[in-house]
């Protein structure tokens, strides 16, 4: 199976903030009232679909480590 680009770079932090930012703002200008999570969920989802466990246990978990850095 041949993983797109866009999960291997959420395989560390600074690629899955950049992907996220990407979405974020992508989603956005479709549904300017899309919330942070939902899209966190759907790009959680993605990984998990591939490696078959969570990048982030959460949101809540995501959001505290992203406000750390």
């Amino acid at each position: 199976m041949e993983i797109p680009l866009k999960i291997l770079r959420m395989i560390d932090w600074k690629g899955f903030m950049a992907v996220f930012n990407e979405e974020l703002e992508r989603r956005r200008k479709i549904d300017p009232k899309i919330s942070e999570k939902e899209v966190f969920d759907e790009l959680n989802e993605e990984y998990y679909n591939y490696f078959n466990k969570f990048r982030y246990s959460d949101y809540y978990t995501f959001k505290k480590i992203k406000k750390r850095l």
